[in-house]
């Protein structure tokens, strides 16, 4: 399928990647995101890890093909339904007359929750694996990763039928709540709903008063905002104890057991007074304002409390 198509299909139903977002447990993706991606008021562009991660996808699942010594089919588009909701899931490979699915995945030398045992990944994609097996009625999924580009290893997930109804249940709640009635879900902590909520503030000439709930809200909002600028002086000092420690022992580096900080001389940024260099080159205004465009306007959430915190 192509891609365009296949986001196309997307939009109309809950997959095994939304579901994990849905559920709080993806830290890509929010579900602000899913909501509208499925809206559409989004588009999803591929980026060079997604594009480097499908490149490699067919090679780590020869690999674990000749491993394995079995044979594995390219997955399909599969969807199931549940009160009147599309549940739907592309799985990157079927194993073949093994009834067992498999995903394939990449991952930097750096990445966390790559563990020992066998369901020790990733949250998002445990429950990936988990939402493909429910549409698929299938008790086994296989997993095989390849981390800094030479740490091959395979996982071996077995289905959890009580986790699967959950996860309907969720996702089916999420459609009728949020995309059916196509209002945004509850605040959350991602960039996404704070761009979306922002798009759909309007300007008033008079403000909100504010009620006893949303006081509470600006006062904790206060109060996290105090201890952030704490946290940051201590680590500031933390930090300047270090550098004073280099600079009487002469050097830039300090190593530790398990920690090494350094202070490391950088060349100095560039730039350029391109307002000087339009003039010395007498570019006339209507030149420039040809080569100008203007970007779309955004929203900045500005705070200020009697405290003293902004």
């Amino acid at each position: 399928m192509e891609r365009e198509t296949w986001l196309k299909e997307r939009r109309k139903g809950i997959g095994g990647t939304d579901i994990s977002a849905i559920t709080g447990l993806n830290p890509y993706v929010s579900k602000t995101h899913v909501w509208q991606e499925k809206l559409g008021l989004i588009e999803v562009p591929e980026n060079e890890v997604m594009k480097w991660g499908k490149r490699l996808e067919r090679a780590i699942a020869d690999e674990y093909a000749e491993r394995e010594g079995v044979q594995i089919t390219q997955g399909q588009l599969i969807t199931r339904e549940r009160d009147g909701v599309k549940l739907m899931g592309t799985p990157d490979f079927l194993v073949n007359d093994k009834e067992k699915g498999l995903e394939v995945k990449t991952a930097s030398a750096y990445a966390k929750g790559w563990g020992n045992g066998n369901a020790d990944i990733p949250q998002h994609y445990f429950i990936q694996c988990q939402w493909y097996m429910m549409l698929l009625g299938y008790k086994r999924w296989d997993l095989a990763v390849l981390i800094g580009g030479n740490d091959y290893r395979v996982y071996r997930l077995e289905a959890h039928p009580n986790l699967q109804e959950i996860l309907i249940q969720r996702g089916v709640d999420f459609w009728k709540t949020y995309v059916e009635t196509q209002e945004m879900p509850p605040p959350d902590s991602s960039d996404d709903y704070t761009k979306a909520v922002s798009s759909k503030i309007e300007n008033a000439d008079d403000p909100i008063i504010a009620g006893e709930t949303v006081t509470k809200i600006a006062n904790a909002l206060a109060g996290t905002k105090m201890q952030i600028k704490q946290l940051e002086e201590q680590a500031t000092l933390y930090q300047n104890q270090l550098l004073t420690v280099m600079k009487d022992g002469r050097a830039n580096r300090i190593h530790g057991d398990n920690w090494i900080a350094s202070a490391i001389e950088m060349p100095g940024r560039k730039s350029t007074n391109w307002k000087q260099v339009t003039k010395d080159m007498n570019i006339p205004q209507e030149t420039l304002d040809k080569h100008t465009k203007l970007g779309q306007s955004y929203r900045v959430f500005r705070f200020k409390h009697e405290a003293g915190v902004e």
